[in-house]
């Protein structure tokens, strides 16, 4: 997974990332949290692995959730893209208009 696609995912942004990377900044709690929520892995993985252990994998309901929630997070985006469409269209129809069709 690359680094944008880890941040488009809530996951830590890639100068966070390459900060922490290079030892000049250590993650928080919340970034290690947010970190593990973008990768997937069960509360506390990333902190195990900073500390030479391996992630743990969330249970499959967890997986399951996850995967759900960020596919109604996808339709809502749509949903936005639609809805700012029909209001552009309806703002253009209602400008275009000929004033002398609102006198009848």
């Amino acid at each position: 997974m690359s680094r944008v696609e880890l941040a488009r995912r809530g996951g830590p942004n890639r100068s966070t990332l390459h900060k922490s990377s290079n030892g000049s900044r250590t993650m928080s709690l919340a970034t290690l949290a947010r970190l593990d929520e973008a990768l997937g892995w069960a509360h506390g993985s990333s902190r195990a692995i900073l500390d030479g252990g391996v992630p743990a994998t969330p249970p499959p309901q967890d997986t399951h959730v996850h995967t759900v929630l960020h596919a109604v997070e996808g339709l809502v985006e749509q949903c936005h893209s639609i809805l700012a469409d029909a209001r552009q269209l309806l703002t253009e129809l209602l400008t275009s208009r000929d004033p002398a069709e609102h006198a009848r």
